[in-house]
């Protein structure tokens, strides 16, 4: 997923390193046990913060046993303050994500954790946070983004007439 995320920002002219670091590591300390420290060592505080930013919970290593030890999930509204808070990297970084995550939601295969609720909630965040972020950052983005956003929203209505028509008749 990281690599699709850097080469949407490529896509659109941000070629910056810091911009692609961030982007390749906008998941580390997220999904895995990677603590922001050795982010840090390896690629400075600025990355490390931005990181931190992008991460609705991430790894923190204790001083004295040097144990990872994960933050409390930061709550939807906190970590798209924290986003914006954070600066254009950030959040041109954020939106890459989200394109490359919409992209991925258009046509679920049947079974797809990403039920039609998921869906709508997904598409529901990204018109209350990430959409005017866009537009406010890069509108190429914000087009693509409401482009992606209609053709899942028209995807999630030809499913559920298809649910309704196959459904029987009582």
């Amino acid at each position: 997923h990281v690599l699709p995320v850097a080469r949407t920002l490529l896509r659109f002219g941000y070629n910056k390193a810091n911009t692609l670091i961030v982007a390749l590591l906008h998941d580390v300390s997220e999904d895995s046990w990677m603590q922001l420290s050795l982010i840090e060592r390896l690629f400075g505080h600025k990355n490390a913060r931005r990181v931190a930013a992008l991460s609705k919970s991430y790894n923190l290593e204790d001083p004295i046993s040097g144990c990872a030890t994960r933050t409390s999930k930061k709550p939807l509204d906190v970590y798209h303050e924290t986003i914006v808070a954070a600066g254009r990297t950030v959040g041109l970084v954020k939106i890459a994500d989200r394109l490359h995550n919409l992209s991925d939601l258009i046509n679920p295969p049947p079974g797809s954790r990403w039920t039609t609720e998921k869906r709508e909630n997904y598409l529901r965040e990204t018109d209350t946070y990430i959409l005017p972020l866009a537009l406010k950052l890069d509108p190429r983005m914000a087009e693509e983004m409401k482009r992606l956003v209609a053709e899942i929203r028209a995807n999630i209505h030809v499913r559920i007439l298809q649910a309704q028509l196959a459904a029987p008749s009582t």
